[in-house]
Parts: C-alpha cells; structure tokens; sequence
C-alpha cells in the first residue's frame, strides 16, 4: 500500500464513530448521494449518533441538522470530493482502499444486505433508472465483484450498456477503475484470462522493448508465470519467457520448464524457448528443429490453410537460425516468415536487409546502414531492443562501420548491463 493510502486508512481508524458509517455507506454507493438519501440508508442500517438520536426520530430539517457537523469534518479533509454538503462522493482515490478493507473486516457483506435494496443497486432497481449513470451501473457491478462473483458482474454490464448509460465506459475501463486505482494483484487475480491479457500485454511489452525496471503489474505477471496459471494466456506467457531470457533470469526458466514446459496447454511456448536458447548454444539446426514443431503446434490450431509464424520476439530467433544455417532453403523460409508479419517491423526490416545482402542484394546493405542509433547524451538508447539487432547487422554487413560504432555499442552495453539486461 503506498503511503497516501496508508496515511487515509490512518485518518480513517482515527473517524469518529458516524463519520466513519458515513464513509462506509459511500464506499458502497459509489455514485454521488444527497443528504435525503444518506439520511435514508442510515436509518435503513439503524444507525444512531453517539447521544443515541435516531435519524428518523424528527423532521427531515432536524435530521439534517445532524449530520451537518460530521460532513462538515468530512469535507474539511481530501477524503470526499469537493466541498458541499449537497453532493457526497468519496475521493476516486481512496474508495477501493476503504472497499477493500470492509471486504477483509467482514464488514462489507453486512452493508449491502442493506444499502443494495436502500440505493436501487439490485439488477431490478439499477432497470428503473432512466437514464441510468455510469457510477450507478459501476456501483452494482462492485457489489457483485466484491462477492466474487466477477461473470455476474460483467453479465450486469452486458445487460445495461446497450441502454441510456451517460458516460458509458468500456468494461476494461471499468475493471481498471475497481482493481487498479490503487492496483491489488488479489483482486485483479479475479478478472478472466483475456481481460490480463488485454490490460497487462502492451505495458509489459514496453517494458521489454524498453528494458526498463519491473513496475506492481510486472510483478504480478511473472509471478503468475512461475505458476503456470490459467489467467495467463499463451501470448502473455511468452512475453514473460521472453524477458527471463532477455535478463538471465535462468533460474525462473528452469523452474518453468521443469514444472510446466511439458504441458500441452504451454508446450509451443516451451519449444519456442527451447529454440531460442539453442540458437544461443550456437546449435541452428536444433533451433530449427524445435521452432518448427512449435510451428506444427500453432498450424494446428488455426483453422484454415494459411500458414502462419510466431508473432512474438522469440520467433526473430527462428529467422536469425535459418539464416545462420546459410542454405537457399534457409533463406526462402526466413524470407517466408518475413512476410509473414512479425509484430516487430523495425527489426524485421533490419533482417529483411540482412538476408537481402546474404543473397547477393547489395540493397539489402543500404536497408540496414540506413537505421541510425541514437544514444542520448546521458547514456540512454532511445530503442534498445531495435538498436542491438542494428549494431549486430552492422557487424554482420560490414565491420568497419561497426567498429566505427564501438562508442554506441559501449554504451548500449553498460545501459543493459545496468537495466540486467544480458
């Protein structure tokens, strides 16, 4: 928990009693709430001031008169957003925080055998809203993700977002909204495979690509990995293979191939690292050999006659063996899996240039030598990833233009070796 958080959680054990319900009461109601409908679900909860007043024991203005100074208290702190009393919503950065902790305390179930009647937040009540908000649908689907129940809350979302929504946002908004603001990898660990995924393959990618240090979500990633969960897709799996490899991480690739590299369901994953880390034992026919019995894998899962090749960073392995082996056969089957597409253009047009010139295309020479490395002042590669393949296609089509880039390439080192990038 980073120290904001831990500085609310403070504020709030030190509330007094009824500031403290109030919060609770707005933690599940999450859409902004009047003073009446505050009023309301406190005397639905039988909740009392400490002289022991019930708030439906006079008229509405004495009740109101009430709840003015702890509201006023409240309002006083960053705890709600804004400063009226008319409208009531807890700061969007602390609401998970207080959600979380009810859930844990057992606090959470209580309140909302109550307030999801009170608040109209049923699936009943949430269809006679006209229109209905954002917030409002948002509320209901946490009362659901919050039991665990995180299909009927997306089937909840499913059912109202094709009506009146104002500011209707998409689902994955929404589950970034409940379990990453702040990010909680038990909470997130609830979400379906394909939401992972979706969330959680570009940043990692970035990462890679950037060789930067791990973030929360990283983490959480890898240790899922380690786990051979069924949370974490193939592509997602190969993401975090790819970078164990990229750091030297051998141990956790040890550990994963051991425990899960002979499972069908991780198998085109486990024979495409296979093949990598032959390739790099200086073994291309091996390499070879296990990248296409990966390629068998993938070919039998699509249907259709269209062959298709690795879209992942270990796939550029594949090309740089075949290439490596030298033959004509070789070349036109690296040339195949170029075409092909692999998500990384840059570096494949670095290798497209490469095998050109291996092929006689003077051409190809001229492709590669126009890639420019650039290292900033302080040491910084702007890309990497990119720039390694540049500097060793340097190497490869001429050797006195790479020598002439020792200063890049030392800086490229110490960066990575910083980064442990190996």
């Amino acid at each position: 928990m980073s120290l904001e958080n831990q500085t609310f959680m403070e504020k709030y054990h030190n509330l007094p009693f009824l500031e403290k319900k109030i919060l609770q009461i707005l933690s599940i109601s999450y859409a902004k709430l009047t003073q009446t409908q505050l009023l309301a679900c406190l005397i639905a909860l039988n909740i009392k001031t400490e002289d022991g007043k019930s708030f439906d024991s006079g008229t509405r203005n004495a009740m109101l008169k009430l709840l003015r100074s702890p509201l006023d208290a409240l309002l006083s702190t960053d705890i709600l957003h804004g400063k009226t009393r008319s409208i009531l919503f807890i700061n969007r950065d602390y609401i998970e925080v207080l959600t979380r902790h009810l859930v844990a305390e057992k606090t959470f179930t209580t309140l909302i055998d109550t307030l999801q009647h009170t608040l109209n937040l049923t699936e009943e009540g949430l269809a006679q809203e006209q229109p209905l908000s954002m917030a409002k649908l948002m509320a209901g689907m946490r009362i659901l993700f919050y039991q665990e129940k995180t299909a009927q809350a997306a089937e909840l979302y499913e059912k109202f977002k094709h009506q009146h929504v104002l500011d209707r946002e998409p689902l994955l908004m929404v589950w970034e909204h409940i379990c990453c603001r702040p990010f909680d990898p038990e909470w997130f660990g609830h979400l379906p495979p394909d939401v992972h995924t979706r969330f959680l393959k570009a940043p990692y990618l970035r990462i890679v690509e950037c060789w930067d240090q791990n973030d929360a979500y990283a983490d959480y990633l890898e240790s899922l990995v380690i786990q051979g969960s069924e949370k974490c897709e193939s592509e997602l799996e190969a993401a975090v293979l790819e970078k164990w490899m990229l750091t030297g991480q051998q141990d956790c690739l040890d550990v994963w191939l051991k425990n899960h590299g002979k499972k069908s369901e991780h198998l085109e994953n486990s024979l495409c690292l296979q093949g990598w880390i032959a390739f790099c034992k200086g073994k291309p026919e091996k390499s070879i050999s296990l990248y296409e019995n990966a390629l068998d894998l993938l070919n039998k899962k699509i249907k259709g006659k269209k062959k298709i090749f690795f879209n992942r960073f270990m796939g550029l392995f594949y090309i740089l063996a075949l290439i490596k082996e030298g033959s004509d056969e070789s070349f036109s089957r690296a040339g195949a899996c170029l075409v092909a597409g692999i998500d990384f253009e840059k570096i494949c047009g670095l290798l497209g240039g490469l095998l050109g010139y291996l092929q006689g295309n003077s051409r190809g020479a001229d492709r590669i030598l126009r890639h420019y490395v650039w290292v900033s002042s302080w040491g910084h590669p702007s890309h990497p990833a990119i720039d390694c393949f540049t500097l060793f296609a340097y190497y490869w089509v001429d050797k006195t233009e790479a020598k002439n880039r020792l200063e890049e390439i030392k800086q490229l080192h110490k960066f990575a070796t910083e980064r442990q990038y190996t």
